[in-house]
């Protein structure tokens, strides 16, 4: 048995080896192919796994809420932090429950000696954090380091980044303002999952510090339920039954959330923490299925590509092979020990392909900047080699399933005489799969230049404001904010900077909601709003434009007056009528009324509606500063604004960054989407192009002595490679006009995700159309212009 497999796969070398060309074509295809499907198991693996290093992950659940209040159906991950001790309390059944904030945490100030930072990435928890998520603890105990509300763990990189090489362990630190001890240091979190931080505090405040009233007489507010602010996990019994907790929540609503009217409804939601990933909700990092599938599903197609080269050349070559074939049915050889034997051949040389494989996935993963470029970090691991092996091997068998059944099924007699050619059906066979291959290759680029093409338009849409040249500073705290004022004197003195202002939230990447009432047609309204906290000269700073009325008063509070957009003044029905209307916030804070009406602009990405939004100038949030500058020597005047800032604020580190970046940063999804795509598109043309010029080669070679007597009768060398490529070049055009209707469908539905699309352009069909006929008459050309400027005597001769 040993000697007849070593026997075959000799008698294989020797076939790859006779036809090196062919052979080298087989595996480069083959290879890339498998490169393809092995990244893409990895980033499968990677995404499909979210969450489950943790050893409990089955037993977590995040606690969510569903609120609907009038005009608002809003789901969110959050709850109030003041509902957990009475959950513990009704739910005897929960083994353990922690909660985690980043609200108040978002930009810390951290300092170890002469070492100061702002830290983005820091959490509050309490004290059985760790009996929740079983990190991987490098020093400390997991059991008592969140007990003093003094403490703060850190991840081992921040732990390197303040104190290097030392022991963190006992060391001091500045928070905030605040000395705290390090009592941990534990692993960096892996890249797929959802809650990570770099610091983690401890002593999550059971009152919150920023709500202005939470407790009356010992208990919690109902306002504060509605208000959430922290994720709220817990441990339950295993085959838990969720049904058993919904259906014991009612009395804690009646008690800690009714009062606000009938109107108000919350249902809690449990998530399986395995599950948050692909069902995250706003403001939260979230995958999504439907484009990872997508891809697998091209990454699919482009194996499929690789085996129909495969296919395509060894049909092709059937006539070559047919003799052989028949020497051996003579000789003995069963139908099923031949179709074995090719299918070895064809396992065999998969097998040559993994190991390139192998080499390229190491180069892409390694030295190239691919994981850059998908913003993950794949590593190739020596796990992944078995798979990786089944995989070629049953690309192999797929590959050579077709050829084997069909070389094996050539008529003795025929092949004697020399008289098989390649018949109808498997003429009929290669055209289908050759149509395929340029099926997936014209929908695959297709696809990449219509998003290219919506991803430019959401980055160079008129937004309705001026993102260019718009420096952004965070400001900290609230100490920074008031001597805002003069912080803005000292900006604007420099003549690089047109104006300044201040806002609670960045000009073009979201802002946050409230409830307001407003005059309507009958009465005070209730309904639901965006809100900016805005400074003096804001709409003049950020290329807003008013169209009715004035802007906040510069040099005063103001703080009874607002600003509305015209969406706000559809949703109202106020038609010309808009200024003088009386509006307040949710709760009935800050009464005032509308003194000016501002054109509609996309206050975030073209994936949301523009949506009613209101303006009121307030100075309890520090938020960011804004500063426009005049596009005249940007380095220097950022470098004069950084030396100003040191001189106001020697305690705080000069951090900034511009408008524009921070916009296109929203998009960092659909771009890595796009550039996926655009590599995937690159192999498949490559693949395509290998079984391209390998078939080109053969059909060429096959017609050698057609081609000499059309010589001798005074064809061209134009016209004879008209003919060479005619038939494929119609089999171009067939797969256009299957693949475009599909490639049309499918970018529908991904459009579905933007409020706002750029009509689809039906001329980039054509481009790509042309393209792909270029593609073809240029490989097909190559390949033919030597047999069609040969000797047509030494053609004579041939065969």
């Amino acid at each position: 048995m040993i000697e007849k497999l070593f026997y075959h796969m000799k008698f294989a070398f020797r076939i790859f080896l006779k036809d090196k060309f062919f052979s080298a074509l087989n595996v480069l295809g083959l290879a890339m192919g498998i490169a393809v499907a092995i990244i893409l198991v990895l980033v499968l693996e990677n995404d499909l796994t979210y969450d489950q290093h943790y050893a409990k992950h089955k037993n977590i659940y995040r606690l969510g809420s569903h609120y609907v209040i009038p005009d608002i159906d809003q789901m969110t991950g959050l709850t109030g932090r003041e509902l957990a001790p009475i959950l513990r309390n009704h739910y005897p059944e929960i083994e353990v429950m922690t909660r985690v904030s980043k609200r108040e945490v978002e930009h810390l100030l951290v300092s170890v000696g002469e070492k100061t930072f702002y830290e983005e990435n820091a959490a509050e928890a309490d004290s059985s954090y760790f009996s929740v998520f079983d990190h991987p603890f490098i020093e400390g105990d997991r059991y008592t380091c969140l007990d003093d509300p003094n403490n703060i763990v850190l991840t081992q990189s921040i732990a390197r980044k303040y104190f290097g090489d030392e022991s963190a362990i006992n060391k001091l630190m500045t928070v905030a303002g605040k000395e705290r001890k390090v009592s941990a240091v534990i692993a960096d979190f892996p890249d797929n999952t959802d809650l990570k931080f770099d610091l983690l505090l401890s002593g999550l405040p059971e009152i919150r510090r920023s709500w202005r009233q939470t407790h009356v007489d010992g208990k919690p507010m109902n306002l504060t339920f509605w208000n959430p602010d922290s994720y709220t996990y817990m441990v339950l019994p295993d085959n838990y039954d969720l049904n058993n907790f919904y259906n014991r929540f009612q009395p804690i609503f009646d008690e800690y959330y009714s009062g606000l009217g009938n109107d108000f409804m919350n249902t809690p939601f449990l998530q399986p923490l395995d599950e948050i990933h692909f069902s995250g909700f706003e403001g939260e990092a979230s995958g999504n299925k439907a484009h990872l599938f997508a891809l697998t599903g091209i990454g699919v197609l482009i194996v499929l590509l690789a085996c129909i080269n495969y296919m395509n050349l060894s049909t092709a070559k059937a006539v070559k092979r047919s003799t052989e074939i028949t020497m051996k049915k003579i000789s003995g050889s069963g139908r099923g020990t031949l179709v074995l034997s090719l299918i070895g051949e064809s396992v065999l040389l998969s097998t040559f392909a993994l190991l390139l494989a192998v080499g390229i996935v190491y180069v892409v993963l390694v030295l190239t900047s691919f994981n850059v470029l998908i913003g993950k970090h794949l590593t190739f691991q020596p796990g992944i080699l078995f798979p990786a092996f089944m995989l070629s091997t049953f690309i192999g068998v797929l590959s050579g399933i077709y050829p084997a059944f069909y070389l094996t099924n050539v008529p003795i007699i025929a092949s004697l005489k020399g008289s098989f050619k390649t018949g109808k059906s498997g003429l009929f066979m290669r055209k289908t799969l050759i149509t395929f291959q340029f099926c997936v290759s014209i929908f695959v680029v297709l696809l990449t230049i219509l998003m290219s093409d919506q991803i430019k338009f959401a980055r160079t849409k008129d937004l309705g404001f001026d993102k260019n040249n718009l420096l952004i500073i965070p400001l900290q705290d609230k100490t920074t904010g008031k001597k805002i004022d003069g912080i803005i004197n000292e900006m604007t003195s420099d003549p690089g900077i047109i104006s300044a202002t201040v806002c609670s939230q960045i000009i073009g990447t979201g802002t946050g909601g409230d409830q307001i009432f407003a005059e309507g047609p009958n009465g005070m309204q209730q309904n639901a709003a965006q809100v900016l906290y805005v400074g003096d000269n804001y709409l003049e700073t950020v290329g807003l434009k008013l169209i009715e009325g004035r802007d906040l008063a510069n040099g005063s509070d103001d703080e009874q007056a607002f600003v509305v957009n015209e969406a706000m003044v559809k949703m109202m029905g106020w038609g010309e009528n808009a200024i003088g209307k009386k509006m307040t916030f949710f709760g009935g804070h800050h009464p005032g009324t509308v003194v000016g009406v501002m054109k509609d602009f996309n206050m975030g990405s073209l994936h949301e509606a523009i949506e009613p939004l209101f303006m009121i100038k307030a100075h309890w949030e520090p938020g960011y500063l804004h500063l426009r500058l005049n596009g005249d020597d940007i380095p220097g005047v950022v470098e004069r604004v950084k030396q100003r800032w040191s001189a106001i604020e020697p305690q705080y580190p000069f951090q900034y960054f511009f408008a524009d970046q921070k916009y296109d940063d929203q998009y960092k999804a659909d771009i890595t989407q796009n550039k996926l795509l655009t590599t995937l598109s690159y192999v498949s043309i490559v693949i395509s192009l290998l079984g391209l010029l390998g078939l080109s080669a053969f059909t060429a070679v096959q017609r050698t002595k057609e081609i000499g007597v059309r010589k001798v009768l005074g064809a061209s060398v134009m016209g004879i490679l008209f003919m060479l490529s005619k038939d494929v070049l119609l089999l171009v055009i067939l797969a256009g006009v299957i693949s475009f209707p599909i490639a049309g469908y499918v970018m529908d539905a991904w459009l579905e995700g933007f409020a706002y699309r750029v009509p689809i352009n039906y001329v980039l069909y054509g481009v790509t159309m042309v393209g792909a006929l270029m593609f073809v008459l240029f490989v097909t050309g190559v390949q033919s212009m030597k047999t069609a400027r040969g000797n047509p005597v030494e053609a004579l001769k041939y065969e």
